[in-house]
């Protein structure tokens, strides 16, 4: 009976997913030399935080293990972030542009401006040597619940003068 129920829970839930239809709208994820080369200094900044989501019950789930990522917040990255915000899903070819760069499936050259780094069993996360600039910061937390995939991506930005440090706390507000 029991497993008679998750099925149908299971199947319930497949087509409830089906029937929610998110706009898609393709981005170039052109890299102009232009646009990132301030991106590629090593600057002195450190920016550090920790990404975490609450579940309904009131449980917290940190980013334990996950990547972390720090991409520029200029030319085809912020077109597709503002697209996210207003509930469209950008894509790159046949993947959004954040599983795109999760994936390192992005033109080579924005390994030289996207960095990389992976959160803590706390979910705590550093950058160091980040120069001057807009920058987002993107995660994705995940957990099964019931047989059913939990979580979000998350989107926070940040702005460094390249001195000092900045904090930046991915949570519930900035899901994407």
């Amino acid at each position: 009976m029991r497993q008679a129920l998750r099925q149908l829970s299971l199947t319930s839930a497949a087509f409830l997913a089906a029937c929610v239809t998110v706009p898609t709208q393709q981005v170039d994820l052109a890299y102009s030399e232009e646009v990132f080369a301030p991106y590629k200094a090593k600057g002195s900044e450190i920016v550090s935080g920790q990404a975490f989501l609450r579940q309904q019950g009131g449980g917290v789930v940190v980013c334990a293990g996950e990547p972390v990522l720090l991409l520029p917040a200029a030319g085809p990255i912020k077109e597709a972030v503002t697209l996210s915000r207003k509930g469209v899903r950008p894509l790159a070819g046949k993947k959004t542009v954040g599983q795109t760069f999760y994936s390192d499936t992005a033109d080579p050259r924005f390994a030289e401006v996207v960095r990389r780094t992976q959160c803590d069993a706390q979910g705590n996360f550093q950058f160091a040597g980040v120069p001057a600039g807009d920058w987002y910061v993107y995660t994705r937390l995940q957990w099964i619940s019931a047989d059913a995939p939990q979580g979000g991506d998350l989107l926070a930005e940040v702005r460094t003068t390249g001195q000092g440090r900045q904090k930046v706390v991915p949570s519930d507000n900035n899901r994407v």
